[in-house]
C-alpha cells in the first residue's frame, strides 16, 4: 500500500467520476498494431465494476490512480494512462474522489491584491510572473535568468512537467521588472531563489494577510501557487483566447485537461445570459408588470 499523501486519506472517493475520467483516455487505445489490432476497449459496467469492487472507500489518490493504472496494464497494454495523472494535477485531489469539483479562481482583482500584498519586490515579483505566465510553481523555482528572453518576451520551460520543455509567454511590464530584478546577477543564478515549499508559505502568508485565505477556506478551497495558473488560464478563456491557445502556453498534451477552464469561466456567458434572461433583458420587469398588470380578459 502506499503511503497516505493527502491529509484525509478516509473520504470517500465518487465511482461514477473516476469511471468518467477513466473513459475519456486511460482505457482508449492509443493506437492499433499487429498485436493489438483486434483489441476492443473495456465496456463502462466492467470498469464500474472494477471501480466498486478493487478499490476500496478509504483509498488515496495515489491507491485510486495505482489501481487504474493496473487495470488498463492487465487488461490493454497500448493504453495511454498519462491523461488521468495530467487532468489529476491540475484540479483539487478531491476531484478524483468525491466527485466534480472546480479549483479556486481568484478573480482579476482578488489576483491584483496578492500581487501588490507583498512588501518586498521579490515576492512581488514571483505572484507577478506566476500570473503572467501561468507556469507551475515548480517551474518557476527552476528558472534560471538565463531562461529569459526579454527581446522576444519568452520564458523557457526546461524540463517542465513530462520532462518537456516548452515556451511560456510574459507582458512588456512583468518583462521589465525581470530586467531590474536580475541587475549584475549572473544568467546562471536562478531568477526565484526559493524552494516550492517557500512558496507555498508565501501564500499562505499574503492569501491570509489580504482576507483570501477565510473567504476560500469558508468554501473549502485553498490559495496556493497553482491558484494563479488557474487564474491566468481562466481570465485569458474569459478574454477570448481559444482552447488551443491556452494548451499550448499551459503546456497540455490533453485538450480534454483544458477543457476544464470552459467550467470556471462564467464571466464569458454573461452577456450571453443577459441577452436571453428575462430579468438581464430588462431589469425593471417586475416594476412594469405591477405598474401594468396583465388584463385578466386577455388568452
Amino acid at each position: 500500500m502506499l503511503p497516505h499523501s493527502y491529509p484525509n486519506p478516509t473520504i470517500s472517493y465518487c465511482p461514477e467520476r473516476l469511471l468518467r475520467l477513466s473513459s475519456k483516455k486511460v482505457l482508449v487505445p492509443k493506437h492499433s498494431d499487429d498485436n493489438h489490432q483486434h483489441t476492443t476497449p473495456i465496456q463502462r459496467p466492467q470498469v464500474l465494476e472494477f471501480i466498486q469492487t478493487q478499490i476500496p472507500e478509504t483509498a488515496t489518490l495515489p491507491e485510486i490512480i495505482e489501481r487504474l493504472c493496473q487495470l488498463r496494464l492487465e487488461t490493454m497494454p497500448p493504453y495511454d494512462g498519462e491523461f488521468l495523472k495530467e487532468f489529476g494535477e491540475e484540479l483539487p485531489y478531491e476531484t478524483l474522489i468525491r466527485g466534480e469539483r472546480l479549483p479556486a479562481v481568484p478573480t482579476r482583482q482578488e489576483v491584483f491584491q496578492l500581487i501588490s500584498a507583498p512588501d518586498n519586490p521579490r515576492d512581488r515579483l514571483l505572484f507577478r510572473v506566476l500570473y503572467a505566465s501561468g507556469i507551475r510553481i515548480a517551474e518557476m523555482c527552476n528558472l534560471l535568468f538565463a531562461d529569459v528572453h526579454y527581446t522576444e518576451r519568452l520564458l523557457f520551460i526546461r524540463s517542465g512537467k513530462g520532462d518537456k520543455d516548452r515556451y511560456a509567454l510574459i507582458d512588456p511590464e512583468t518583462e521589465l521588472e525581470l530586467q531590474q530584478w536580475q541587475a549584475d546577477q549572473p544568467p546562471t543564478a536562478n531568477v526565484m531563489p526559493i524552494s516550492e515549499r517557500q512558496a507555498q508559505r508565501l501564500f499562505e502568508k499574503y492569501a491570509a494577510q489580504t482576507g483570501l485565505a477565510d473567504k476560500y477556506q469558508a468554501i473549502g478551497r485553498k490559495i496556493t501557487p497553482h491558484s494563479m495558473r488557474h487564474a491566468f488560464a481562466t481570465h485569458c478563456y474569459e478574454n477570448g483566447m481559444d482552447l488551443f491557445a491556452l494548451k499550448k502556453l499551459l503546456g497540455h498534451d490533453y485538450l480534454d485537461t483544458t477543457e476544464m477552464y470552459i467550467e470556471t469561466s462564467m464571466n464569458r456567458w454573461r452577456d450571453v445570459y443577459q441577452a436571453h434572461h428575462a430579468f438581464g433583458r430588462d431589469p425593471q420587469i417586475l416594476d412594469h408588470l405591477q405598474t401594468h398588470p396583465a388584463n385578466p380578459t386577455q388568452t
